[in-house]
């Protein structure tokens, strides 16, 4: 269920967090407790598209899972428009680390969009490239591209942040979605040695807590922001998280509800 206090209650969270000139280590652990405790859509078991999957035929899985390679494909143009703003050198090295697994450091040199293309396509029927997203979807990249392309660092490094911040809870929800697909399609599992198997094995594993990629991501963005921030930057650095984190809670609400206004689009065929 959509609550629109749930944003309120961020509003105030984000004050209290704002006025209280935390050191570095005790604002990124409030920032963290702010994803866990309010905002729902960024946790895998209050997630609406999680928690509505067994109410939803194929073919709208398959349109979700199309609208969300939209952000996908453009999660790795966003780290690049990050790298060309940013001036603390830490953090650019940390983000051409992720760049480079990104690019197949960890999956024999296979890129993870091109893995995520030719799984999609070829294994769940999803194609990924020349597709039309809906407003919602598309309202969505233009609001991440404009805060990536900020050149307040601090910002941009609190939007950093947030990206990995909620990368391992969001991939290990789109996982769910991409099983969910292919258990639709034909009763049967997603392979580990599949080329979808490989996609998301690149970025979630089940693993003790640690050691899934996206955690191993957070752990060292954190670190490395670390080094930059002041508590005269606090302010700025929750800007961009908080950013960053409303803008994919409230599309996962609104792409939930796409789904179900699709379902209802009556109107004859001509």
């Amino acid at each position: 269920m959509i609550r629109e206090t749930q944003y309120l209650q961020v509003e105030e969270a984000v004050k209290d967090i704002m006025g209280a000139n935390l050191k570095y280590e005790d604002l990124a652990r409030e920032l963290e407790k702010l994803i866990g405790d309010k905002y729902g859509s960024l946790s895998t078991d209050t997630n609406p598209a999680i928690t509505n999957l067994a109410h939803w035929q194929e073919d709208d899985i398959r349109f979700l899972v199309k609208e969300y390679s939209g952000f996908s494909n453009d999660s790795i143009h966003l780290f690049h428009d990050a790298l060309i703003r940013l001036e603390w050198d830490g953090v650019k090295e940390e983000v051409k680390r992720n760049l480079s697994e990104e690019m197949g450091a960890l999956t024999n040199d296979v890129p993870h969009l091109e893995l995520m293309r030719r799984g999609y396509k070829q294994e769940l029927g999803v194609e990924t490239e020349g597709v039309e997203y809906s407003t919602c979807t598309e309202a969505l990249l233009t609001r991440m591209r404009r805060i990536f392309r900020s050149s307040n660092n601090a910002y941009l490094c609190g939007a950093l942040l947030a990206l990995e911040a909620t990368a391992t809870f969001e991939f290990k929800g789109v996982e769910k979605i991409l099983r969910a697909l292919k258990h639709k399609m034909d009763g049967g599992e997603i392979a580990a040695n599949s080329v979808t198997g490989q996609y998301i094995l690149g970025h979630v594993s089940d693993s003790p807590e640690g050691e899934n990629p996206e955690d191993d991501h957070y752990a060292g963005m954190r670190s490395a922001i670390g080094s930059y921030i002041s508590v005269e930057k606090n302010n700025d650095l929750v800007r961009g998280f908080v950013s960053v984190c409303t803008a994919l809670n409230s599309w996962w609400e609104n792409i939930s509800i796409e789904v179900y206004s699709r379902k209802l689009d009556l109107a004859p065929s001509n």
